[in-house]
């Protein structure tokens, strides 16, 4: 314990002395130890703050993917189904597309008074993009259809005609009607026309597809 001085003015000079070194102490400890911790907890909510806001982004992102996952196995689904199910996509038989196009309209025309006189396979004609700058071709994205085209050469009234597009546009809503052409066969039968029509349906760039299609369906379920 300090003893104070029995003079008046030497316990003056002593007090002043006390108050100076405890105003000095508190400086310091303010300084070098408040201070700084008071910005350390500053900067861990800062910080805390940030490490929330990346965790809501990231939650926020999960639920993103996972809708598009979802949305995207549903469309994936919808495909096969339109392709291995209802054969909407062309499927060739025997590696051979026009033997199924050729009982497609066939099938169209059963029961109508319309006579199917030749069915032709026409040339499949590859996409051209726009060019870019210095007459260079820009790289297109991979194929996953490809048009398949023949050309039907029928006898009938248009009557007849417009229930046989009808049935075959019920049939598969991906088929067609890319060319169509009517001529009268003749004054006298003016029932009977001359048609000539191209359809087209889309078919696979590569058959294997729809298999990879339906794995990646089963991965993504047992990965879930």
């Amino acid at each position: 314990m300090i003893r104070l001085p029995d003079n008046p003015a030497d316990r003056k000079k002593v007090l002043a002395a006390m108050a100076v070194g405890g105003l000095a102490l508190l400086y310091v400890a303010f300084t070098f130890g408040l201070q700084p911790y008071r910005a350390s907890v500053s900067a861990r909510r800062a910080r805390v703050a940030e490490l929330e806001n990346e965790i809501w982004r990231a939650q926020k992102d999960l639920a993103a993917i996972d809708r598009v996952r979802e949305q995207n196995n549903e469309i994936v689904a919808q495909i096969l189904v339109a392709s291995e199910q209802d054969r909407h996509i062309l499927r060739p038989s025997l590696g051979n597309y026009l033997l199924v196009a050729t009982d497609v309209i066939n099938r169209a025309a059963a029961g109508m008074d319309i006579q199917v006189d030749t069915i032709n396979e026409l040339p499949r004609v590859e996409p051209v993009g726009p060019k870019k700058s210095g007459g260079t071709k820009p790289e297109l994205p991979p194929k996953r259809f490809e048009p398949y085209s023949v050309n039907v050469s029928a006898t009938g009234g248009l009557h007849e005609l417009a229930r046989f597009l009808q049935r075959l546009e019920s049939g598969n809503p991906y088929a067609t009607v890319t060319r169509l052409v009517v001529m009268e066969q003749s004054e006298k039968n003016t029932e009977k026309h001359f048609i000539s029509l191209h359809l087209q349906w889309p078919t696979w760039a590569d058959e294997g597809h729809p298999q990879r299609l339906q794995a990646e369906i089963i991965a993504d379920e047992e990965r879930q």
